[in-house]
Parts: structure tokens; C-alpha cells; sequence
């Protein structure tokens, strides 16, 4: 079952494979978009923050822009939010709430940008309570605004959100194509870092079709596109994602190659979450690999970090993956 978390992660858009639907990337609370330092926005961690996503495949989704003006903003980022799951329940529809009175008085005076701004919000939010089918309807509202004012980067906002539900809801066929018309509109906008965001997305989607050519294609290109940026944030989730789709396919030596390259940038990002979840995916590819001593050192490395940041659930996911790791296909436990 899809677990949602509210941390602030940073790991790149792969969540695919089943259908754990874990979060919607991006934030609740509108801001600037801030795609140059690292996130899923623009990518993966924690520069733009978005929820974390957990599935079987290890995975990053990277949100992508979002077109939210700053006045957006009812006091709380629903990213932060901490505690007990009824007790975020409560306080994201907090935020709901003020974010409808927003919405309303946006209508009432005939601002159009800020009225579809806060929808995408309020998509978020109920993407966060797993209302997602109220989500999907809050973003198409949006995208229909948009379109009416012409706006190129709220259009390609609203649509890579629309299929980030789909594909987090364990529909990638059908998150494909609001994709896929997101692209063009991005590279008119010219904002490389949600597109590249976008393509990270599109290979996830893939991912979980079990299209492995497909797959690897737009992960180059998300790669080919962050380098170009020397965006690291960025650099790092879609490492991650080429070391999850090797896993995917069961080659651990590939897988290990990507991992070893994203580790080091995940550290120096200062993400602890992130890097024990990269550490947990090299303890899987040693464990196809047969080498249970590295696997075990690995998946050692993952448990003392969550343990540090008592993060329970995770360390026993790390445990149960080292309890099984003569059978790390059939047991496997990623932590995105």
C-alpha cells in the first residue's frame, strides 16, 4: 500500500515501479520556484522540498515547476509538517481551508494567475490527504485558467502535476501523455530544470511499464540536461534513478556504478534521509551481486542513519531487507 510521508526529501522522481503512491512532488504552500538548488522542482531534494515517496522500486520523483506567485501562502508548508499521521491529517486541512478562502477571494477579484495558483495548492493538498481524484479536478481547474490567460509556464505547471497523480496513483500509462505535452511548453518557457525534471518523471513512468529502453532514454536526457546546468541536486536524483532502474533489471554492477556517483552528492547536499536510501539501494545490488558482506555493510550504513534520525519505519524496512538478503528480489524494501 502507497505509504505518505510529509518529510522533506529530496530523492529523485523515480518512485515508480508499483504504485506505491507516496506523495505528490511539490510543495503545498506556493513559493518562488527556486529550480537552481536541488529538488525535485527542479530535482530532487531538499532545495524545493517536496514529499517523500516510497515504493518497491527506489526511486526520486523530482517535482517540476510550478508557476505559484509567492501571495499564495496561507502560513504553513505542508512538507513540514511532522507528528502523527491523523494529527497532519488535521492540520493539512488547516491549510486547506485557508488556501479555499484565498481561491475565492483570488475569484472574486478577477485575478486569474493567483486563482489557479492557489488551485495547484489546494490539488496538493488534498494529493496529500490521498484525495486524489479531488486532486486531479483542483489541477485541471488550473491548468483550464491557465490556458484561458495563455500562460505557457502554468499550463506545463499544472500538467506535470496532473501526471505526477497518475503516476504516483499507480497509472503511469495515463500520466504519459500530460507529460509529455508539458515539455514543449517548459522548453518555451525555457525552464530547463523542470523539464529535465519532467523527462526524470517520463522515465519513471516507463520504469513502472517495465519499458527498460524507454527508461534509460529519458534518464540520459534528464542526466545530459542537469550537467548541462551543473545543477548537482539534480545530477544526484537522476543518478539515484539510473542506479534504481539497474536494480529494476537486476543488474547490480550498473546499478552500483550510479549509486557510487550519486552517494558522495547526496552527502554533500547534507541529506541524511536521501543518503541512507541511496546506501539501502547499493545494499540490494550487492545482495544480487552474492557479495553479503558489502550488502550487509551497506545496509549497516542505511540502519545507523535512520536509527540516528529515529526514523523507525525506515530502519526496519533496512532490517528486514538484511534478514533476507540471500533472496533480495523477492523481500526488497526501498526506501523512497
Amino acid at each position: 500500500m502507497p505509504i505518505w510521508r510529509f518529510p522533506t526529501l529530496v530523492l529523485v522522481s523515480i518512485g515508480i515501479g508499483s504504485a506505491y503512491f507516496a506523495a505528490a512532488r511539490n510543495e503545498a504552500v506556493a513559493q518562488e520556484p527556486q529550480f537552481s538548488g536541488g529538488q525535485v522542482g527542479g530535482q530532487v531534494i531538499d532545495a524545493q522540498r517536496r514529499m517523500e515517496l516510497r515504493t518497491t522500486d527506489s526511486a526520486v520523483s523530482m517535482p517540476t515547476g510550478r508557476a505559484s506567485p509567492s501571495k499564495v501562502n496561507p502560513g504553513v508548508d505542508v512538507l513540514t509538517l511532522s507528528g502523527p499521521s491523523e494529527s497532519r491529517a488535521r492540520r493539512i486541512e488547516k491549510v486547506l481551508a485557508s488556501l479555499d478562502k484565498l481561491r475565492t477571494t483570488y475569484r472574486v477579484s478577477g485575478d486569474g494567475k493567483l486563482e489557479a495558483a492557489a488551485l495547484l495548492q489546494i490539488g496538493t493538498c488534498y494529493g496529500a490527504l490521498g484525495q486524489m481524484q479531488k486532486a486531479i479536478d483542483q489541477y485541471k481547474d488550473a491548468l483550464s485558467i491557465w490556458q484561458q490567460l495563455k500562460d505557457s509556464p502554468g499550463e506545463a505547471s499544472a500538467l506535470a502535476h496532473i501526471g505526477d497523480v497518475y503516476r504516483l496513483w499507480g497509472f503511469p500509462d495515463r500520466a504519459l501523455p500530460f507529460y509529455e505535452e508539458s515539455l514543449p511548453l517548459y522548453q518555451l518557457a525555457n525552464d530547463s530544470p523542470s523539464r529535465a525534471a519532467v523527462l526524470n518523471n517520463i522515465a519513471l513512468s516507463y520504469m513502472a511499464l517495465r519499458k527498460k529502453s524507454k527508461t534509460f532514454q529519458y534518464l540520459r536526457a534528464a542526466l545530459a540536461t542537469y550537467n548541462d546546468l551543473k545543477d548537482e541536486t539534480g545530477q544526484a536524483a537522476t543518478l539515484c534513478n539510473f542506479g534504481s532502474a539497474y536494480n529494476a533489471w537486476h543488474d547490480g554492477k550498473r546499478a552500483l556504478e550510479y549509486l557510487a556517483q550519486a552517494l558522495p552528492l547526496m552527502q554533500a547536499a547534507g541529506n541524511r534521509v536521501n543518503e541512507a536510501a541511496v546506501l539501502n539501494d547499493m545494499g540490494f545490488a550487492y545482495a544480487t551481486l552474492h557479495d553479503r558482506q558489502n550488502a550487509l555493510a551497506r545496509y549497516q550504513q542505511a540502519r545507523m542513519i535512520f536509527r540516528e534520525l529515529k526514523d523507525s519505519e525506515s530502519e526496519s524496512a533496512v532490517v528486514r531487507n538484511m534478514d533476507h538478503i540471500d533472496s533480495p528480489e523477492k523481500t526488497y524494501m526501498a526506501l523512497r
